[in-house]
């Protein structure tokens, strides 16, 4: 009876520290991060002290990090004191003392660094240090010190941390199944295409709006209203301000209206939008949408009282068109949500087509 008892301790022991070993996550200790200033020749900082106004940056910035990697389950993070020695920073003396450091607690990673600031502007330089293999890996990202920028920049970095951390897990993996071993610095750097997919893609949106129309004016006694599709391609100019090229389609017809003859209306536009955006908060906002285009419209016209004899006959109209919106956006990226209403016209020769929308898009940002 104690053989079997011992027997299954043993095994219970052996999976728990099997199951322990495959669940460790790894260990990444955090610095405090350096402030440093420059002067700028346009922005005047002397209303406040500049240690006094953001000196708490230097606590509040890894703390963030920090948080943000424990939430995110596949490390673990550790804010400590003190800031990371840079001057020695890449000698053997520095990497001497990271890796005693690293051993105290238990942790291969270390983060430390500093952020400048400039005026309004704050840019950060973070290293993350690998205690095993004597190297690291710069993070720098550039942001305004306006608080909910900032926190999105934050948030860019812990999750760039955690790419960085699996380019040395897949390294390390290469170097046991190859048998070889490098020493010194990692070789890593921004993808050559980076810089293209910041400058042309990163700011590109795409989607579909659908809603409803409602006719106003003379034409609302010959046709009913109905739904629209407006597929459009965006692309942010600024942080406020940006461009959408949209298309819109239509059709109505009499349903139950009295008319003396049946008759259908198709409208094609396209028009070129300025859309000017303010974000309430991270991920909500508020659009305002001004365009200006052209529209092909098409009325067919028919009487189906005898198949034999039916007239069918369609007139064209190209004509001016204007696109006003409001809308309300979710910012979830790459997914987009709006939501709103808004007033079309084709300015038809004669009597003009006037539209009140409600609408609901869907749609992807890159």
């Amino acid at each position: 009876m104690l053989k079997r008892f011992s027997i299954y301790a043993a095994l219970i022991l052996a999976l728990s520290v099997a199951a322990s070993a495959q669940t460790r996550k790894d260990r990444i200790l955090i610095y405090n991060i350096s402030i440093a200033y420059e002067k700028s020749i346009f922005i005047d900082t002397r209303r406040k002290a500049a240690t006094e106004e953001f000196g708490h940056f230097s606590f509040i910035i890894p703390h963030t990090i920090a948080q943000n990697l424990n939430s995110s389950g596949r490390v673990e993070a550790r804010k400590i004191d003190g800031e990371l020695p840079i001057k020695d920073m890449g000698s053997d003396a520095f990497y001497d003392d990271m890796e005693r450091l690293g051993n105290r607690y238990g942790a291969q990673y270390i983060i430390g660094g500093r952020a400048t600031v400039r005026g309004r502007k704050l840019s950060l330089e973070l290293a993350l240090i690998n205690v095993k293999t004597r190297d690291f890996i710069a993070i720098i990202k550039d942001s305004f010190e306006t608080g909910a920028e900032l926190k999105s920049i934050i948030n860019e970095i812990s999750v760039n941390i955690e790419q960085k951390l699996g380019v040395y897990r897949a390294e390390t993996a290469g170097r046991r199944r190859g048998g070889e071993r490098r020493e010194g610095r990692v070789e890593t750097g921004p993808s050559p295409f980076l810089k293209v997919y910041r400058g042309a893609l990163d700011r590109v949106g795409f989607g579909v709006q659908t809603g409803r129309f409602f006719i106003k004016g003379p034409f609302s006694r010959i046709y009913a209203d109905s739904e629209y599709y407006s597929p459009y391609l965006s692309c942010d100019i600024l942080k406020w301000f940006g461009l959408t090229a949209q298309a819109d389609y239509l059709k109505a017809d009499n349903e139950n209206i009295i008319v003396k003859q049946r008759s259908t209306m198709m409208l094609w536009a396209v028009t070129l939008n300025a859309d000017f955006t303010y974000m309430f908060f991270e991920h909500f906002g508020v659009k305002l949408t001004a365009g200006f285009g052209a529209s092909m419209g098409r009325i067919v016209m028919g009487t189906g009282d005898n198949p034999f004899l039916g007239i069918v006959s369609a007139r064209k109209s190209n004509d001016p068109y204007l696109n006003l919106a409001a809308s309300l956006n979710l910012r979830f990226k790459p997914l987009e949500i709006n939501a709103g209403g808004g007033y079309k016209s084709a300015f038809f020769k004669g009597k003009s087509l006037s539209l009140i929308t409600v609408f609901f898009g869907v749609g992807f940002h890159l």
